[in-house]
């Protein structure tokens, strides 16, 4: 929290400790909620681009694919696999 921010919240901060409490409560819901949006979303890029399940034959065949291009890469270069 920059300077400027946390100032202003000590200015409007409740006065008595229940209050405080309940605040920090509020603040903290807040924000297990945006961590488990951001969670849920760092998950689904995978389902959103067909990669959800390594047992899929075609996942493999895009690691395997891949791989083979990398060695393919590195033997023209003269290269250790990667």
């Amino acid at each position: 929290m920059a300077t400027e921010e946390y100032n202003d919240y000590l200015q409007c901060m409740p006065l008595t400790l229940e209050e405080r409490v309940e605040e920090l409560e509020k603040k903290f819901i807040e924000l297990m909620r945006k961590s488990a949006s951001v969670e849920t979303r760092n998950r689904k890029w995978q389902e959103t681009f067909g990669l959800s399940r390594e047992d899929d034959e075609g996942f493999s065949e895009m690691v395997r694919l891949g791989q083979e291009y990398r060695r393919s890469l590195s033997s023209q270069d003269g290269r250790a696999d990667s």
